[in-house]
């Protein structure tokens, strides 16, 4: 399972990709670190996280049970699970690969001419 993100917070934005190793994906993360997180409830499918004073790592998850079909535009009904006591290794540890690009400039890579191959 691959998570492919846009971030535009601070001096510089990027994005970021991760690959889970050994068929891994953040739900399995969210049941190793979460006491009430079950996978038949809510389905994981972003991880945003903090580094600095503190590390704080906050998965959204759907949820399951509170699912409305045909919303017409209403917002996807989303749980919020806020981790402050887990190590950010242990995010590392289930990735097989970790691939951003940040920038300080407002162009994406995309739009660059690279002179120097």
């Amino acid at each position: 399972m691959s998570i492919e993100s846009e971030l535009k917070y601070g001096d510089i934005f990027g994005e970021i990709a991760i690959k889970f190793a050994n068929g891994m994906n953040l739900n399995d993360f969210c049941v190793r670190h979460i006491a009430s997180y079950s996978p038949e409830r809510f389905d994981a499918f972003a991880i945003r996280a903090y580094l600095g004073t503190e590390t704080i790592i906050t998965v959204y998850a759907k949820d399951k049970l509170h699912e409305k079909p045909d919303a017409g535009g209403d917002g996807m009904p989303v749980r919020k699970f806020k981790l402050n006591s887990v190590p950010f290794q242990e995010l590392l540890s289930i990735c097989e690969s970790i691939n951003f690009t940040a920038s300080a400039d407002k162009k994406l890579i995309e739009e660059m001419e690279v002179i120097n191959r």
